[in-house]
């Protein structure tokens, strides 16, 4: 399947599936890599974009490179030194494009694990959906509101403890909030897990990120 731009405005996945799974019929997988859904006749597929790599297996540090040409660099994904819950995305110039934030474990019970934070911009975090506030409440004291999905792409998304939920498996959607703009949301498509930007001013590479990271 040929690769896709990265910087498409379009929902997109992280993982090795090529084609999902049907019935009798076995999923074809490839490469790990941020990809796109891409309909071809009455099958889905999802084509990569940008193929992912761990140099360390030791490290939760990630290359983002070019489906189209791998010698070029989309982001860089790296703990910082200075404190391990929180993660820097750079490009391929070096240049910080933002940090993606693990959430305390104490409060995964109301917000959820990851959340972005970007430059001029308000924190962008997602809670359950019992949980009340905007993200401006959830930096400071855990607590968001959960969305509905933003143009019906995806469905539900099952939270279980790898999530840092409460544990359980209900399905839901994460709706993750600057305020109240919401920013990204996340469900299932064709059983596996996708993402959806719903603002142009979201550093995509910010979002593949976040999506890496909950993936490893």
């Amino acid at each position: 399947m040929e690769p896709m731009p990265w910087d498409r405005d379009a929902p997109f996945v992280v993982g090795n599936v090529v084609r999902p799974a049907r019935r009798a019929r076995k999923p074809q997988t490839g490469d790990l890599a941020v990809r796109f859904p891409y309909p071809y006749g009455a099958a889905e597929y999802f084509a990569p974009a940008a193929l992912v790599t761990q140099p360390d297996p030791d490290v939760s540090s990630f290359l983002l490179r070019d489906a189209r040409d791998p010698h070029l660099l989309v982001c860089a994904v790296a703990p910082d030194p200075e404190d391990n819950a929180r993660y820097r995305v750079t490009d391929a110039r070096h240049r910080e494009l933002g940090h993606i934030h693990r959430t305390p474990a104490h409060k995964r019970t109301i917000q959820h694990t990851w959340w972005i934070r970007q430059s001029g911009h308000p924190d962008i975090v997602a809670g359950y959906a019992w949980a009340k506030g905007t993200s401006k409440d959830v930096a400071s004291r855990g607590v968001s509101s959960v969305g509905r999905i933003v143009g019906g792409v995806v469905e539900s998304a099952i939270f279980g403890p790898g999530d840092g939920g409460s544990g359980s498996t209900k399905q839901n959607t994460v709706t993750w909030r600057a305020d109240d703009e919401v920013v990204m949301t996340s469900g299932y498509l064709e059983g596996v897990r996708a993402y959806r930007p719903a603002t142009a001013w979201l550093d995509r590479r910010l979002a593949f990120a976040l999506a890496v990271l909950r993936q490893g």
